[in-house]
């Protein structure tokens, strides 16, 4: 599987499903990856469903969809990173079942004065690789210049090789876990909240606890540093405070001016935020004049 052409930087990435239109739509990520390398790109063509030629100024980047799959027999005596039993038999039914595969290679330019160096083009072609293959969804990739045979997880986990040296997995997790990064914050901010997550994604928990979209008034807690479960409880507060407010209102308006309370409760069951509130002292009011017409509420206060 090795190229025989020395200047040249090989990668093959294989799939389950067809992907010669999804890698067209690539062409824009692919540029744009060239260049964040430093190389300057001067021309670009694209044949639908087949390939992506792109021509830089010291090198040339092909990426060449293919509807057939590889012999399995192509890839006996591949290296494999790690020794890991397990994988090696998924790496393997996961070869036997793939039916497509996107070939990239990297050359030096023909007619460039100055060539890219082969750390630049191996960079180059990784980068690519690692890129069609997380965006395409590759089952397996092959580095032709290692033999090595990668799973999709194995290669993102993987450096660059130097030359010819086998390449070798970083298992280790750099990232730093949530609990720590929350106590530190804690540490440095004390007494205001830490978020676990980004704010977007608890917002996105509160929605599936609450079964609703998230409010205005939900990124407002949130801007003020305050969690989903703390504004649950700063709105349980308001709402009682609210409640009781209206409640002591109503009381006093009714003291001072009948007439005009029973309006006001009219008004907040039909139109008001608080129907339910404005609900139940209409009945009490209702049930209280019936009493009081027929008799019996004076009977009762005297009981009492």
């Amino acid at each position: 599987m090795k190229d025989a052409t020395a200047s040249s930087i090989e990668a093959n990435l294989l799939f389950t499903r067809p992907v010669g239109d999804a890698l067209i739509g690539e062409t824009e990520e692919v540029i744009a990856c060239i260049e964040s390398l430093g190389f300057r790109v001067a021309a670009t063509r694209v044949v639908p469903g087949e390939h992506v030629l792109v021509t830089c100024d010291r090198v040339q980047v092909l990426a060449a969809y293919c509807p057939v799959p590889f012999e399995v027999d192509d890839f006996s005596g591949a290296n494999r990173p790690g020794t890991d039993p397990l994988a090696d038999r998924l790496v393997l039914e996961a070869l036997g079942a793939h039916s497509a595969s996107v070939r990239l290679l990297v050359v030096e330019r023909p007619e460039a004065v100055i060539g890219a160096a082969p750390a630049e083009r191996r960079l180059l072609c990784w980068e690519l690789a690692d890129l069609l293959s997380e965006n395409l969804g590759a089952q397996l990739v092959f580095w032709s210049e290692t033999d090595t045979l990668f799973s999709a997880g194995e290669f993102a986990r993987s450096a660059p090789p130097e030359e010819t040296n086998p390449p070798v997995l970083d298992w280790a997790d750099t990232r730093t876990p949530i609990a720590a990064t929350a106590q530190m914050q804690a540490q440095e901010h004390p007494g205001a909240h830490v978020f676990a997550m980004s704010p977007e994604d608890e917002l996105e928990e509160l929605e599936r606890h609450r079964l609703r979209p998230a409010t205005a008034e939900d990124w407002a807690r949130l801007s003020r540093g305050l969690a989903p479960e703390d504004a649950e409880d700063e709105l349980i507060d308001e709402e009682t405070a609210r409640t009781g407010t209206n409640a002591g209102l109503l009381i006093l308006l009714m003291a001072l001016n009948f007439p005009v309370a029973m309006s006001v409760l009219l008004y907040q069951l039909l139109r008001g935020q608080n129907a339910h509130l404005a609900a139940k002292a209409l009945c009490v009011t209702a049930l209280g004049v019936a009493l009081d017409q027929s008799g019996m509420l004076a009977a009762a206060l005297a009981l009492i």
